[in-house]
């Protein structure tokens, strides 16, 4: 274990309210393992773990060897765990702590709320958005259809066109006959 985590560990737990365990004094954890313990008891945070009331000692300097610092996170998870469940609080701090929790609660549930809302709401759009999609598909399907119709359109159209310039070749053919065969009628008469 790392001395990062040991500090990790007092940094998390800095603002929790204990009793010292020498003389019951209050006082936060943070105050203990920096101020209290070395000036009031005479123990020292580098030689002694100060959670156990300096049971256990390593010599000067190795404090951050990581059996020692195991060590000393373990002391102060349970120094934490017993701090608390001990810690009594005078009738005011219950009632403010009632207070903060009562509050804590209410926005939780607002929270909830608004979180259950929010997720109705996008629900609903997401539902809203699957109908425009299939409809946008429906159009371009449509769209498809029409531009099919008028591709047949167009094909009845040119065969159409093809055909009546059929019709006119052949009448002008009759028509040059015709004519001819007039002029020719003309010369015999």
């Amino acid at each position: 274990m790392s001395v990062k985590t040991l500090y990790r560990h007092l940094k998390l737990a800095s603002d929790i309210p204990i009793r010292c365990p020498l003389c019951n004094e209050p006082m936060t954890v943070n105050h203990f393992y920096h101020h209290h313990a070395l000036e009031n008891h005479r123990l020292q945070s580098r030689k002694q773990c100060l959670f156990c009331k300096g049971e256990a000692r390593w010599a000067y300097g190795e404090k951050n060897r990581p059996d020692n610092v195991k060590h000393v996170v373990e002391c102060l998870k349970r120094f934490v765990i017993i701090a608390n469940e001990t810690y009594v609080l005078s009738p005011k701090q219950k009632n403010v702590m009632n207070q903060i929790e009562e509050t804590k609660m209410a926005q939780e549930a607002l929270w909830k709320c608004k979180v259950a809302e929010g997720k109705a709401e996008r629900d609903v759009l997401i539902i809203e958005r699957d109908v425009l999609i299939i409809e946008r598909d429906v159009l371009k399907m449509e769209k498809d259809v029409l531009k099919m119709e008028r591709d047949m359109l167009k094909t009845k159209e040119t065969e159409l066109k093809t055909e009546r310039d059929a019709i006119k070749t052949e009448r002008d053919c009759l028509l040059t006959e015709n004519a001819r065969l007039r002029s020719a009628l003309r010369d015999l008469a």
